[in-house]
């Protein structure tokens, strides 16, 4: 039981790390981490067609035949259907207030549709918004940078977090005088516990993108960057402790 005890305090001293009861047993909870930065390699943009008006049937479509030369567009210009998303109609009351006769005053009904575009490469990007038809009812945001193989790479990342974590709790171990025991609980969340960090970077499965592009886009020149992203994938993991 004393034994016990001195296992508990030094581990509590060792990098910032706490041992504590787990059925009884003492053990380790530790974060690992690992970050690889790649290139993105989908770039994407929303577009807002918008404007409000008291006539209902002229205004639906203009804007519908916004949409349609959009669309023409990206077909002109082969972009698969599979990388446009088109949204539904919303048609919303528009006011503004009245501050001498304090009360709202109708101005029309707010017609709006929003398309969501992307693209393999920021060339094809800069190509489909420079064919865009100008127009004050027209709002174009450059959306996020991702990459594709987002998935795949964490399923590599977390390989080498699980080390990271493993090599922090056996030093911590051994700066306890005890030995690395079998794993409690390992998940890529967090649980109740206080952790030691391991020595990889970044948050859990934070995308943090570099060097991306300027929103609202205002002008087909604005200059583009793809920039880069560090995609981070972290792991928690508890083991036992033994003498």
């Amino acid at each position: 039981m004393i034994r016990s005890l001195i296992g508990v305090l030094l581990l509590v001293a060792v990098g910032n790390m706490r041992a504590q009861a787990v059925e009884g047993e003492p053990y380790v909870a530790v974060h690992g981490s690992a970050t690889k930065t790649v290139i993105p390699d989908t770039f994407a943009i929303d577009l807002a067609l918008s404007e409000t008006s008291k006539d209902t049937g002229k205004t639906s479509s203009k804007i519908e035949g916004r949409v349609r030369s959009i669309l023409q567009i990206a077909k002109e210009q082969n972009i698969p259907d599979v990388n446009i998303d088109v949204d539904q109609l919303t048609i919303e009351p528009d006011f503004d207030w009245d501050d001498e006769a304090k009360k709202r005053t109708f101005l029309g009904s707010a017609y709006t549709r929003e398309l969501h575009v992307r693209f393999a490469a920021l060339d094809d990007l800069r190509k489909f918004v420079a064919a865009l038809p100008p127009g004050d009812d027209l709002q174009v945001t450059v959306g996020d940078f991702s990459y594709n193989g987002e998935i795949e790479l964490r399923r590599t990342l977390l390989a080498s977090a699980i080390d990271d974590a493993k090599q922090t709790a056996m030093l911590l171990a051994e700066g306890a005088g005890r030995s690395l025991g079998e794993v409690y609980t390992i998940s890529t969340r967090g649980f109740d516990h206080p952790y030691s960090g391991g020595f990889g970077r970044g948050g859990l499965g934070t995308i943090t993108v570099t060097s991306n592009a300027i929103a609202p886009l205002v002008d087909p020149m604005t200059v583009l960057k793809a920039g880069s992203i560090d995609i981070t994938q972290d792991v928690y993991i508890v083991y036992r402790l033994k003498d």
